[in-house]
């Protein structure tokens, strides 16, 4: 939430996902509950044994309520998918959220750095001596030909996943996203919405991230991922330029709007609060509007998520609950 890394104006996070499955187990779609079991506790096992991996909490999903593993997902340590079957599944991960080990997912493992700014050098760093750890200690489903075995053949060879997030409100404002999305898919990469496969671009956040594993190397994924990601921040910087330029009333208009509406609504709901911030992180961004930080915008954009929400104030909340305390969490 601090912020920091390369080209922050446009890119928030970067994040590495890296797929390993058990030699002796079947992938976790076909696993029986006792097997599911199996794998965490193996897992869970080798994590406190390793002294890289020992200070990692580790948790059963199970243990949790629907709110925690809720807000698990809207910290990005977890994903929608992980949580909707919660028996034999676990989560490993450091306080910060910035490294998490997720058990009985898609993959039996699936080890996951997310750093802010466009930092996938360093995220490799990690998820490599993770993955050196419990390599020294698991079994892990490998084949000579096609490398690392996963549930999903996308992700057969390195298991590797990079993606970046961006915020690129200034190109959908000229309409020119779908030139950039053309671009990607040219290019083996993908575009997708804040939460990956399925979901939509809330807040004008955008997923780039690879779509195959095999016949790269992680090295060659990663520079991939992180040119193209630089090439679309460029025309994203290019796009407010143009728009300070050609258009600075109504950018103005649109800006102090969204930051009206943030600063006297009563009652906002998540989509609506997400997408007027979406406005005011580019009048920051652009020097319209001043008295606002970046860490305010990023640690907003996860708060006032409705699990999020109710961890914060420590209560059910139902909807109408949700938009007042939102809007007051906003306003504030």
């Amino acid at each position: 939430m601090k912020g920091g890394g390369a080209w922050n104006d446009v890119v928030l996070t970067s994040r590495l996902r890296l797929a390993r499955n058990l030699r002796r187990y079947v992938f976790p779609a076909r696993a029986d509950t006792a097997e599911l079991r199996a794998v965490r506790a193996e897992a869970f096992a080798a994590i406190h044994q390793s002294r890289a991996l020992k200070n990692l909490d580790c948790l059963n999903l199970e243990d949790l309520t629907a709110i925690e593993q809720e807000n698990l997902v809207e910290r990005y340590v977890t994903s929608p998918q992980h949580i909707e079957r919660e028996v034999g599944r676990g989560i490993a991960f450091d306080r910060g959220g910035a490294f998490s080990i997720l058990v009985n997912e898609e993959d039996h493992l699936r080890l996951q750095a997310l750093l802010p700014g466009l930092q996938l050098s360093r995220a490799l760093r990690w998820i490599n001596q993770a993955d050196d750890a419990l390599g020294a200690l698991c079994a892990f489903a490998f084949s000579e030909r096609y490398g690392y075995l996963t549930a999903c053949p996308t992700n057969v060879g390195t298991g590797l996943r990079a993606s970046v997030m961006l915020h690129l409100l200034g190109l959908a404002l000229l309409k020119r996203l779908n030139e950039v999305m053309d671009r990607a898919e040219a290019s083996d990469l993908t575009v997708r919405g804040m939460y990956g496969e399925g979901s939509d671009p809330w807040g004008h956040l955008y997923q780039l991230s690879n779509q195959t594993t095999l016949g790269q190397s992680e090295e060659e994924i990663i520079q991939n991922v992180a040119q193209a990601a630089e090439a679309i921040a460029q025309q994203e910087l290019s796009a407010r330029e143009e728009l300070l330029r050609e258009h600075r009333t109504l950018l103005e208009d649109k800006v102090w709007r969204a930051y009206g509406v943030l600063t006297q609504a009563r009652l906002i709901s998540c989509r609506e609060a997400t997408d007027l911030l979406s406005f005011v992180r580019l009048g920051v961004d652009t020097g319209l509007l001043s008295g606002v930080t970046k860490q305010q915008l990023n640690e907003l954009l996860v708060w006032i998520r409705p699990a999020s929400l109710q961890m914060l104030h420590g209560r059910d909340l139902d909807a109408g609950e949700r938009d007042a305390v939102r809007a007051r969490m906003i306003r504030d």
